[in-house]
């Protein structure tokens, strides 16, 4: 990087994965090693890098943690590129790469103007997510959750809890056959609306047949997660619940 263009490039502290994969790109010149992309996948692990001539596996987290929040297997990957690293139990064998600490080392601190996240991140609560739902999606749509909240209230397979966010107010749902530790289903409002994701990735191995029943349902073959298709939230809210029973069934 040249050093005359001493001016900031973010006006904010990485907020995301996405950030973070940016703010990378332009701190390769700062590495210790000699990194050239191969391929970005978009899935776990993200991108192969050549790295001083080795093939090396390289995931992208915004935070190191999110790693092991999201299930990935260490054996698949070599490398965790991440703006902060707050993970003590993280395996040996795997490399991380802390981004804000380069930036410290380096004194490229101009590069990010306010040194601080653009959003505040919560800890949310299902009060919270009523209150959001009701202002940017209306009443009406308020009514289904609420609905939706006390049917997952009534069934002792699932449980749920509130996430962490900025923007989007979220809802992980878990199916207790599956797992207690990692969610299959999670629930977004933002500004824009409702949206939801399935995540097949971390059931894949232990529960096969559900996950190849879960992926018939969706029509999804391939993608480790994916986000719900609906043509409103009376569906969408439907075809979770409907995946729900499925995650219950036997197989």
């Amino acid at each position: 990087m040249n050093d005359t263009m001493k001016r900031p490039f973010f006006c904010y502290e990485p907020g995301n994965e996405m950030e973070v994969c940016i703010l990378f790109g332009l701190l390769l010149p700062y590495l210790d090693e000699e990194w050239v992309l191969d391929e970005y996948y978009g899935s776990y692990p993200d991108s192969s890098f050549i790295v001083d001539g080795l093939r090396t596996q390289v995931e992208f987290e915004h935070y190191s943690i999110n790693f092991h929040i999201h299930g990935h297997d260490p054996k698949d990957c070599d490398i965790i590129v991440c703006w902060k690293h707050n993970w003590p139990d993280c395996p040996r064998e795997l490399h991380v790469v802390e981004l804000s600490e380069l930036i410290r080392r380096h004194r490229l601190q101009y590069l990010i103007e306010n040194s601080r996240p653009k959003w505040p991140v919560t800890q949310w609560t299902v009060a919270d997510l009523f209150s959001h739902i009701e202002e940017y999606s209306g009443k009406g749509n308020r009514d289904l959750v609420e609905s939706f909240v006390q049917y997952l209230d009534e069934d002792d397979q699932i449980r749920y809890m509130p996430g962490r966010g900025k923007r989007e107010v979220t809802l992980k749902i878990y199916a207790e056959r599956l797992s207690h530790a990692l969610p299959l289903l999670g629930i977004h409002s933002t500004p824009e609306g409702l949206w939801a994701w399935i995540d097949y990735q971390p059931f894949e191995e232990a529960h096969k047949e559900v996950v190849r029943r879960l992926r018939d349902f969706f029509g999804e073959p391939h993608k480790k997660w994916h986000k719900i298709g609906a043509a409103n939230n009376t569906q969408l809210i439907d075809s979770i619940q409907s995946a729900l029973s499925i995650s219950r069934a036997g197989g």
